[in-house]
């Protein structure tokens, strides 16, 4: 009994991970695409974070914070959960919703880009 409630919270674990560092990939790639030299690091949770230059550029902070929750969003309606972990999968993959919300340092910085780009269509 032990052994398969530790095997669970190890692949629990792993999974998280794996998500995670999808996650961060996902807005590596995106920081990359625009040139605003990103940088893998490890926080003090031992989970990898994605740093990079913010240029000061709205729409270009809005798609580099936008890609990794809508991407995993996407992921999450594709995966089948009837695969076993695919499942656990899944719902991780669906909790992004929540970095769209300006409670998670996503949310803020997708809150904050729309807010500048309205305020400056407004400007001119």
């Amino acid at each position: 009994m032990i052994w398969s409630v530790l095997t669970l919270l190890a692949i629990y674990g792993l999974v998280c991970f794996i998500l995670v560092s999808l996650h961060e990939s996902l807005h590596f790639i995106a920081a990359k695409l625009f040139h605003l030299r990103p940088v893998f690091k490890i926080n003090q949770f031992l989970m990898p974070a994605v740093s990079y230059k913010n240029p000061g550029r709205d729409a270009q902070n809005l798609v580099v914070t936008l890609s990794a929750p809508v991407g995993l969003i996407i992921l999450g309606m594709l995966l089948d959960s009837e695969i076993p972990y695919f499942g656990l999968a899944k719902i991780l993959c669906l909790t992004n919703v929540a970095n769209l919300l300006p409670i998670t340092t996503d949310g803020e910085v997708i809150f904050l880009s729309v807010y500048n780009l309205i305020k400056e269509k407004k400007t001119k």
